[in-house]
C-alpha cells in the first residue's frame, strides 16, 4: 500500500467550488429576500413602526392591518440598467420582504397612517381610549 501525501489547500479549494456552484445555482432559482431595520416605539396614545426603506417606491410598498396584526411587503428592484459584471461590490440587499407584527386589540384600524419619506416608512397605529373608571347607577326597585 502507498501513502498518498494529503494537500489541504486543494481539498479546500474543491469545496469552495462546490459551494459556489451550489450557491450559484440557488440564486438563479430562488427570489431572493431581505428584512429592513424596524424601530417600534409606544406611547399612550399610539405605537408608530419606524421601517427603513430606502430606494423602495412608495407603489413598491403595501401594509395590510386587520384585527391583531399589521403586515408590511415590499420589493427593492435592482436596477437593471447597470450591467452586474462591472460592480466591483455589490452590498446593498434586492428582492422581496415581508414584515409582520402582533398589534393589541386596543388599535383603531381607521386611524392608520402611513408616511414615507428620506428612506424611512413610518406607520402611526392610534389605539383607542377608553375611561379608565366607569360609573354605574343603581336603580331602585
Amino acid at each position: 500500500m502507498s501513502l498518498i501525501r494529503w494537500n489541504a489547500v486543494n481539498d479546500i479549494l474543491t469545496i469552495q467550488e462546490k459551494m459556489n456552484k451550489l450557491f450559484d445555482e440557488e440564486s438563479q432559482t430562488t427570489t431572493h429576500t431581505f428584512t429592513p431595520l424596524v424601530d417600534i416605539i409606544e406611547t399612550d396614545n399610539d405605537i408608530k413602526l419606524i421601517i427603513e426603506v430606502p430606494g423602495i417606491k412608495e407603489k413598491d410598498i403595501d401594509i395590510q392591518v386587520t384585527d391583531g396584526s399589521v403586515v408590511v411587503k415590499g420589493e427593492r428592484v435592482f436596477d437593471e440598467e447597470a450591467n452586474k459584471e462591472n460592480y466591483c461590490k455589490l452590498e446593498r440587499q434586492y428582492g422581496n420582504f415581508k414584515l409582520s407584527f402582533a398589534v393589541p386589540s386596543n388599535i383603531s384600524s381607521p386611524a392608520v397612517s402611513a408616511t414615507l419619506k428620506d428612506g424611512l416608512l413610518k406607520i402611526t397605529l392610534r389605539k383607542i381610549v377608553e375611561p379608565t373608571s366607569k360609573s354605574i347607577i343603581i336603580n331602585r326597585e
